[in-house]
């Protein structure tokens, strides 16, 4: 039997895998492709990958003139076909609701119904984000224990890897069913917000700006969703590549992407300590989650976007999702996302029509 861990490729490549999702109802690994502007599900029973692509018209749900709900209730909505060309930021499935999911369209959390066994699919927006920078776009986000949604946001990127700083936010969302459907700022400015993970006792919010190479913690409180007392536990100094998205471990320990470092690594966030460093063979290592029936395999997300000529000859599978076994480590099981407030009741903006 080998003794260190097992990695499979177990997809296809794609220009920007992030977000992974593992849903243990279903079995199955949910993840993105942002710049692919596509949603993918991933069946390891079966190992197929099928997804949905957002850069053809897709039909958006809207609320009728005068009707009220929340995002999660039925009737009173209206269908009409748009055209979303919308980079694909996040996805989460909404608890006790199948085909239901939080995603990011661009600067939009929507509430996406994709039924993925028949085709059918649409949206309705929750909320649109960062309307005082037009060219951000939504990055990495997560529920807490109690469903509610964390998303934040990423500056104009181009070329790939270059962002312009402090132009981020990282949001909460409002999830009184009383009240429209509000997306606090909680932490501003940030350059790439990225991975966010709960402690096991939901006591503590890691968090990670990218740039800032560095993991940070906040008290948090699950009850009110607000946050406290910032410091740092761990500071990447000579490791290599940068923090991207994160998960935790049954032993409170983080697990990170390290993208432009070919590899993710053990923290743990108590002592500041440096566990473990497992070589990925691709160069942009992009996110980390549990997965599998006992919660003991790693899905890994990679990137080929913006990669060389030269590069991808080395790198062929690059912006594939890896499997990662035998790493003696046992994972937690991620949150699905509750959404209870009253959703956007006004018609889309210009920039998603025709």
């Amino acid at each position: 039997m080998q003794d260190g861990p097992v990695l499979t490729r177990v997809t296809e490549p794609v220009d920007h895998g992030e977000g992974p999702h593992w849903d243990p109802t279903e079995k199955v690994l949910y993840y993105v492709d942002i710049s692919g502007q596509a949603l993918h599900r991933y069946d390891p029973a079966i190992k197929t990958d099928i997804s949905l692509k957002f850069d053809k018209p897709v039909a958006l749900v809207v609320p009728m003139r005068g009707q009220r709900q929340t995002c999660s209730s039925g009737g009173a909505y209206e269908r009409t076909e748009v055209k979303v060309y919308k980079p694909v930021a996040l996805v989460v499935p909404m608890r006790g609701q199948r085909y239901k999911f939080v995603a990011g369209l661009g600067r939009d959390l929507v509430m996406l119904t994709w039924e993925w066994d028949t085709g059918v699919h649409y949206h309705t927006t929750i909320n649109t984000v960062d309307q005082h920078e037009p060219m951000n776009r939504l990055n990495d986000g997560k529920a807490d224990a109690n469903g509610r949604m964390w998303a934040g946001t990423i500056g104009f990127e181009k070329p790939v890897g270059s962002v312009l700083p402090d132009r981020g936010t990282l949001y909460r969302l409002d999830n009184d069913p009383s009240k429209p459907c509000v997306a606090d700022v909680e932490i501003r400015p940030v350059t790439i917000s990225n991975g966010l993970t709960w402690s096991l006792d939901n006591k503590i919010l890691y968090y990670i700006d990218t740039p800032t190479r560095r993991v940070d913690a906040f008290d948090y409180d699950l009850e009110n969703g607000t946050l406290s007392h910032r410091r740092t536990v761990f500071s990447l100094g000579a490791v290599t590549g940068n923090p991207d998205g994160m998960t935790i471990d049954a032993d409170g320990n983080l697990w990170i992407a390290c993208w432009g470092g070919s590899q993710i690594i053990r923290v743990d966030p108590k002592t500041g300590a440096l566990l473990r460093m497992i070589k990925i063979p691709v160069t942009r290592v992009t996110s980390v989650t549990w997965g599998g029936p006992m919660l003991d395999t790693l899905y890994v997300t990679t990137m080929r976007l913006g990669l060389s000529d030269s590069q991808l000859v080395d790198e062929p599978h690059a912006g594939a999702v890896w499997e990662v076994r035998n790493l003696k480590a046992i994972g937690t099981a991620q949150h699905t996302a509750v959404v209870t407030c009253k959703c956007n009741t006004t018609l889309p903006s210009t920039s998603t029509l025709p």
